[in-house]
Formats: C-alpha cells, sequence, structure tokens
C-alpha cells in the first residue's frame, strides 16, 4: 500500500510529457522547447520565425536516447485553439560536425477533414540538418540552429530553437 501511495504521488508531481512518437532505441532524455534565440544563451530571445507562425506550429519538446544518438524532435499543429496535427522527427546526431540529420519524420492527424501532409513536407524542408550546441553548466540547454527560414528578429547569428532539460511544462 505504501508503495502504490508514493508511486501516485510522484505521479502527481511530474510534468505533463505527451510523447506521441517513440524513439526505437527508447527514450531517455527529455526537454521541453522553451523559446528562440539569436545564437547565444542567455541572450535577447527571438520571436517566433515566419514560417512556423504561418503553419501554426510549435516545437514540443526534444528527446534521446541513451547514448545520445538518435533524437526526435516534437511539434503540434493548431487551427483554432485544437491541434490538429502531431509531427515527429527523427534525426541522428553526428559528434565530428555537432549536427543533428535528417533520418525520417512522421505526422499524425488529429482532425480527418485537416490535411497533415503539406505541414509535414513544409517542416521536413526545415529540419534537414541542424547544427547544435548545448549551454556549458550542466548541459541545461540545448539549441538547434534552424536554416531556411527568416531570421528578421535576429540582426547577427541564426534563429534556434531552444530546449531546457528542467523546464515543467505549467498547466
Amino acid at each position: 500500500m505504501k508503495t502504490l501511495i508514493l508511486l501516485a504521488s510522484f505521479a502527481v508531481f511530474q510534468p505533463v510529457f505527451s510523447q506521441h512518437f517513440q524513439l526505437p532505441s527508447g527514450t531517455t532524455y527529455r526537454a521541453y522547447a522553451t523559446h528562440f534565440d539569436c545564437g547565444k544563451f542567455g541572450e535577447v530571445k527571438a520571436e517566433t520565425p515566419e514560417v512556423l507562425t504561418n503553419l501554426n506550429t510549435k516545437f514540443t519538446f526534444l528527446v534521446a536516447d541513451k547514448r545520445i544518438n538518435d533524437f526526435l524532435i516534437e511539434s503540434n499543429t493548431t487551427l483554432d485553439g485544437e491541434v490538429v496535427c502531431h509531427y515527429g522527427v527523427y534525426l541522428k546526431r553526428s559528434r565530428e560536425d555537432k549536427t543533428l540529420y535528417y533520418e525520417s519524420s512522421v505526422i499524425e492527424s488529429v482532425n480527418d477533414t485537416f490535411n497533415c501532409e503539406s505541414i509535414k513536407s513544409e517542416l521536413d524542408g526545415l529540419l534537414q540538418s541542424l547544427p547544435y550546441e548545448g549551454s556549458r553548466r550542466g548541459l541545461r540547454y540545448l539549441a538547434t540552429t534552424l536554416h531556411n527560414i527568416d531570421s528578421s528578429s535576429c540582426e547577427e547569428g541564426a534563429t534556434r530553437v531552444v530546449f531546457d532539460r528542467r523546464y515543467t511544462s505549467k498547466k
């Protein structure tokens, strides 16, 4: 009985985490997408890139396997405040050039009347290769550079999406 109560109380304090797609090698590490920046941790946050705003798409989180070689980034597309598509991109890490390379992607339609395939092809084009950088202090943050986007909010440097492994979703 004590074990059941302990497990139930532990579950209550866990952040809400909804992973729609799974890494074949299993998920060990998770980090929530928190904001965009212009290439330096702790500096001014950047605006959401126009292409993502136009698609009504937000990155939700990044997961990695135990060896930190296989990654999955998920995003949600909303329409009228409701999620209509869940997108997941599988990436392979190259330690030599510090880049995550596209392997495959999947999209799941929540609403049968909305065609998610156009969202998938647009995101696939954006996420072919993502140079990454980890923050120096305990690897709290991981940022991936987004290429082929309008980075008007970043005068210097490219727009990056920043994932925070200590962030907890407030719901």
